[in-house]
């Protein structure tokens, strides 16, 4: 097994002895830094993940939003209420 770090750059503490490290940008014009690439970034992984996953990951996610929309976790969609 491999660790996958995602880091702004590969001098941060945590990719010492990474498997994979996945860089991302933070500037920006402003003053602060901006993690909208880190989290851009972390979705595409999560996708990625997911697809490898197959129709079994399907039917999970599935499942799991099943029993969300259950509990009513959602707000209802403005276009049925």
């Amino acid at each position: 097994m491999s660790t996958v770090v995602l880091a702004d750059s590969a001098a941060a503490p945590i990719a010492a002895g990474a498997g994979h490290l996945l860089r991302f940008a933070t500037a920006t014009p402003a003053f602060f830094p901006s993690l909208a690439a880190a989290a851009a970034l972390a979705q595409a992984l999560a996708t990625a993940v997911f697809a490898l996953g197959g129709a079994a990951a399907r039917a999970r996610l599935e499942a799991s939003e099943a029993r969300l929309a259950s509990l009513a976790a959602y707000l209802p969609d403005p276009e049925e209420a």
